[in-house]
């Protein structure tokens, strides 16, 4: 099992649903900055989550609704020094 992402915490911890409901810039920028050497399918899947919670809130009356529903993944940045941080990861996971 993989643990969570390091970036993904820090930018999450502490907030309330409520909180992250608004937080579509700094959530584009996770996706698109930070996580932006991960390969589409992982950024992809982080984002599902954050807006598949909120999504879920808002049926339930928790929040009455997030404008995180229009964020687009950018291009991958792909550099030549290192593979993707997720490998790294799944490396350091399967020990």
């Amino acid at each position: 099992m993989y643990g969570l992402n390091v970036y993904v915490t820090e930018l999450l911890k502490g907030k309330s649903v409520l909180e992250v409901a608004t937080m579509d810039e700094e959530v584009t920028r996770l996706l698109n900055t930070r996580l932006g050497t991960y390969q589409d399918e992982y950024r992809g899947n982080v984002r599902r989550i954050i807006t598949g919670t909120l999504n879920q809130c808002v049926r339930k009356g928790i929040i009455p609704r997030h404008t995180l529903g229009g964020i687009e993944l950018g291009p991958r940045i792909v550099t030549v020094d290192s593979p993707p941080r997720h490998t790294r990861e799944r490396a350091s996971h399967a020990r």
